[in-house]
């Protein structure tokens, strides 16, 4: 068995396996709480500001895609995507233009905050 293979699967009979496994299931969803569409979309916002405003103080600091991806922790393919979406935001064509308007725009001051 692969670790991903979703053709096989697992058979658990010992009733103090399953005894443990519904008392975590339980536990956890105990303390879980909703998980509201707003809530989501304002979340999902703010990670998304958080990771465009590191791309952007690295930006500034002269790295590149690939060190940029590899700091944040995401692939080069994603920090490109993040990169373009910058590149629209601030109207730039060029990687130089992209660093003028950051620097003009005031943003390095907001995330310095």
């Amino acid at each position: 068995m692969a670790y991903g293979d979703r053709e096989t699967g697992l058979a658990v009979q010992h009733p103090a396996v399953i005894a443990s496994l519904v008392s975590v299931f339980e536990c956890f969803w105990k303390l879980g709480s909703p998980f509201l569409e707003e809530n989501r979309a304002s979340a999902n916002e703010q990670a998304l500001t958080s990771i465009r405003m590191s791309i952007i103080r690295l930006l500034a600091d002269g790295e590149t895609n690939e060190v940029i991806a590899k700091r944040i922790g995401i692939s080069v393919r994603t920090c490109r995507a993040h990169i373009s979406k910058v590149y629209e935001q601030l109207g730039a064509r060029s990687r130089c233009q992209l660093g003028v308007l950051i620097a003009n725009s005031g943003l390095l001051d907001l995330g310095a905050g």
